[in-house]
């Protein structure tokens, strides 16, 4: 069971071509291409605007759902930590905000994850 949750993590970050690899069970290929993201309704809010045109590499997915369940099989077969449960690296965070930006509290980089809704 392992060999294919390693086959989801693994294959699923690194961009290969899908004509060199064979595909890992129960995977497909999802081939790089282009979309366009965001919008420009007045009503959205700012970190949607613009729209804008990205660029992704192809990847593999799995063909079902990983039900919790499996998932936690997962994560206890491999000592698997989520990003919900790693400690905020500011060094790396701040790369992502407009300079100047504070440092937030420690609490406040704590671990965590949200829901948007």
């Amino acid at each position: 069971m392992l060999s294919k949750w390693f086959n989801l993590v693994m294959f699923s970050c690194v961009n290969v071509v899908a004509a060199d690899v064979q595909a890992p069970t129960g995977m497909v290929w999802i081939p790089p291409g282009e979309f366009t993201m965001g919008s420009d309704q007045p009503n959205t809010n700012n970190s949607e605007r613009p729209v804008h045109q990205v660029q992704i590499s192809g990847f593999w997915l799995d063909t079902t759902e990983v039900t919790n369940r499996q998932f936690s099989a997962f994560v206890t077969a491999s000592g698997y930590i989520t990003t919900a449960e790693k400690p905020v690296d500011w060094d790396e965070l701040k790369k992502q905000l407009p300079a100047g930006t504070p440092k937030p509290t420690e609490e406040a980089l704590a671990p965590g994850s949200m829901v948007f809704s």
